[in-house]
């Protein structure tokens, strides 16, 4: 999220220091150790920047990736409620600050929204990312909840500011920021898209919009995979069109591209090159000097050959 988006959160900072909805469980850290609250603030005041690690009292290793000390979740609860906030990472550890040490001054000083102005702003801004979008879209974009954005949704339709739509093929109604755009440029445009991103992070959406089914396997067993442990989705121009199961192997300094799916039709000769092209920036960006092909990937050989590695 941008920085400048911070104001617009401080609603469900005071959610979180209050306990409600999916804050429960963290407010009663926050109630019930208040020792452990007050000393990991002080250390943080004291020292700036800390992980959980260097401050946990527990004698034993930690578990798996849930199991987590009371000073983790003392430092959790202050960054839900806005008393400290992210740093930066060592790792995949936070590292947690005060807030005037990250955050600019001139957002920390801005008069706070109410609960209903910001998730209005939210909602208007999730409308122009997406274009056309469901309730449950438009939600889902910043994370709201259903309670909350039907009422907002309904306040913005009565204001006019969202027309509601019925899509061919949609079971639901749709939304627009007023009517909407129809653009007959097309985009030129192609990347490997982390399992993350926003075109693929709603997954019912883009199976409406995109007949696109996807699903991350890492945590499905082996013999249940359909494309493999970790896929890319592949979008070309304004299609998905294919998907790509890769791996970073550093200890070779090489980037396994054990599987490629096609959605359908074959790849045309533009969409191969264009994939070749993203696969090595790809494995520049990681810093690796190989590309290695498996199986149904040996069709990117001539076109990854074309691509110039630069600098790994």
């Amino acid at each position: 999220m941008l920085i400048e988006d911070y104001p617009l959160m401080r609603w469900r900072m005071e959610r979180a220091a209050q306990g409600r909805g999916i804050y429960q469980e963290l407010a009663r850290v926050g109630r019930e150790q208040r020792a452990v609250i007050d000393s990991v603030l002080q250390a943080v005041r004291e020292q700036g920047a800390l992980g959980a690690g260097s401050l946990t009292t527990r004698a034993s290793k930690a578990g798996p990736w849930w199991d987590w000390s009371v000073e983790k979740k003392a430092l959790e609860w202050l960054f839900a409620a806005g008393k400290v906030t992210v740093a930066g990472r060592r790792g995949f550890e936070r590292l947690y600050d005060l807030p005037e040490n990250v955050i600019p001054r001139a957002l920390l000083e801005k008069p706070q929204l109410s609960e209903a102005e910001a998730q209005r702003e939210l909602i208007r801004r999730s409308a122009a990312a997406l274009g056309v979008a469901t309730e449950k879209d438009l939600r889902d974009y910043y994370r709201l909840d259903p309670g909350d954005a039907k009422v907002r949704i309904a306040e913005l339709v009565e204001a006019n500011e969202l027309a509601v739509l019925a899509v061919d093929g949609w079971k639901n109604p749709a939304y627009s920021l007023g009517e909407p755009q129809y653009s007959l440029r097309a985009r030129q445009a192609s990347a490997l898209l982390s399992p993350f991103d926003s075109l693929i992070w709603e997954r019912s959406r883009t199976e409406r919009l995109f007949n696109f089914r996807y699903r991350l396997e890492i945590y499905t067993p082996i013999h249940k995979r359909v494309y493999g442990y970790y896929v890319l989705p592949f979008l070309f121009n304004e299609q998905l069109v294919a998907r790509v199961d890769l791996r970073a192997e550093r200890a070779h300094s090489r980037l396994a591209v054990h599987a490629l799916h096609g959605e359908g039709t074959p790849l045309s000769e533009a969409a191969v090159h264009s994939l070749a092209e993203n696969l090595r920036q790809l494995a520049n960006w990681l810093g690796l000097a190989e590309i290695n092909l498996h199986g149904s990937a040996a069709v990117l050989k001539a076109p990854l050959a074309a691509v110039s590695a630069g600098p790994a």
